[in-house]
C-alpha cells in the first residue's frame, strides 16, 4: 500500500505556520515554535507527534527521540516560527538520520519540511530564507522500495577492479584481492567484507555467510583472484546465497553474484581471465519500522550468465 504525503512550512514573515498531510487529510495536531515532528504508521494513523523549540533548548530532547525511534519508521518534520538559534550538531546529525541533507541550510526563521526514514533516505526536503517560498516536501510512501543492484567484476587482465552499485550510485567501499561481499538492506549498505581466498579466507567467509539471516540479499564479486584457496566449504557457503555457478569460478577469473542467503541466485555470471562478470537484478525490500524484510522482486531482471559454452538465466 502507498500514502500521500505533504509537510508545509510557512515561515515567519510569511505567516508562521506549519501543515501535516496523509492521504489528503491534515493531522490534527499541535504545532508550535521550532522543530515540529509527526510519526506515521504504514497504515496512515499518527504513531506519535512532538514539537521540539530549538530556538530556545529542545536539542537534546530532540536528539533523544529520535535516536529512539526504529529504524524505517516515518518521519515528518516542519519549521514553525524559528528552529535555528540553537539547534546544536547533534540535533543536524539525528535529523540526518533520517535522511536530511538540507538541515545543514536552515536559516533563522527559515522554513524547513521533510519527509524521512529513520535510518534511511530522505523522501521530500525543502528549506528556504524567512519570506522566500514556503518550503513544501510531497512524496508518495509505500512499505516496499525496490532497487536495482549491479555488481561488476573485471577478472585481473581486464581491469582487475570489483564494483556494487544501488539504483546507479557506486557504493563506497574498500574492495581487495579475493571475495568481496557485499550485503544490503533496504538499499543501504548494511556491511561489507573482503575475503582472500586467494591465500587462506575461505574459513572466515564460511563462519560470515553462516551467521546471515535467511532472506539477507547478498552481493559478491571476485577481485584479482578469488579461487586459489576457495574451499568447497566456502563454495557451499555460496551456494547457500543462490550460487549456481561458483563451482566454475576460474583462476584470476571474474565472478559476480546477487542472492539471497538460504534462496535463489537473482543473477549470476561466471568468466575465465580476461572476461567481465557484471549482473543486474531488481529487488524489493519490505519496510517495517524496527525490522526490514527484504523478497526477491518477482521482476528480477534476468541476466544471462555464460560459463564454459552453457548458457543460463539467472
Amino acid at each position: 500500500s502507498s500514502l500521500e504525503l505533504s509537510v508545509t512550512s510557512v515561515s515567519r514573515s510569511n505567516g508562521e505556520r506549519v501543515e501535516f498531510l496523509v492521504a489528503g487529510q491534515a493531522l490534527d495536531v499541535q504545532s508550535g515554535r521550532g522543530m515540529n515532528i509527526a510519526v506515521v504508521n504504514p497504515d496512515g494513523s499518527l504513531s506519535s507527534f512532538q514539537v521540539f523549540d530549538t530556538h530556545a533548548a529542545d536539542s537534546e530532547a530532540l536528539v533523544t527521540f529520535l535516536t529512539g525511534l526504529s529504524s524505517g519508521s516515518l518521519v515528518l518534520a516542519a519549521v514553525r516560527d524559528e528552529a535555528q538559534s540553537n539547534m546544536t550538531v547533534a540535533a543536524k546529525d539525528a535529523m540526518k538520520s533520517c535522511g536530511a541533507t538540507l538541515i545543514d541550510s536552515l536559516t533563522y526563521r527559515g522554513s524547513y519540511a521533510l519527509i524521512g526514514l529513520k535510518d534511511g533516505v530522505a523522501l521530500a526536503e525543502q528549506t528556504f530564507e524567512d519570506g522566500q517560498q514556503n518550503a513544501v516536501a510531497n512524496a508518495t510512501y509505500s512499505n516496499q522500495q525496490t532497487n536495482n543492484i549491479k555488481v561488476n567484476s573485471t577478472s585481473r587482465s581486464a581491469g582487475m577492479e570489483v564494483t556494487f552499485e544501488v539504483d546507479g550510485n557506486v557504493l563506497s567501499v574498500s574492495t581487495g584481492r579475493g571475495m568481496n561481499v557485499a550485503v544490503i538492506q533496504a538499499g543501504l549498505l548494511e556491511s561489507f567484507q573482503v575475503f582472500d581466498t586467494h591465500a587462506a579466507g575461505s574459513e572466515a567467509l564460511v563462519t560470515y555467510i553462516q551467521g546471515l539471516s535467511s532472506g539477507t540479499l547478498v552481493a559478491c564479486g571476485a577481485l584479482d583472484d578469488a579461487q586459489g584457496n576457495l574451499s568447497s566449504a566456502a563454495k557451499n557457503a555460496l551456494k547457500t546465497c543462490g550460487a549456481t555457478l561458483i563451482d566454475s569460478i576460474s583462476y584470476r577469473g571474474s565472478y559476480a553474484l546477487i542472492g539471497v542467503k538460504d534462496g535463489p541466485a537473482l543473477a549470476e555470471q561466471a568468466f575465465p581471465n580476461g572476461q567481465m562478470a557484471i549482473v543486474s537484478a531488481d529487488y524489493i525490500s519490505a519496510i517495517v519500522p524496527g525490522s526490514v524484510t527484504t523478497t526477491a522482486s518477482p521482476t528480477t531482471v534476468a541476466t544471462t550468465t555464460t560459463v564454459a559454452g552453457t548458457t543460463a538465466v539467472a
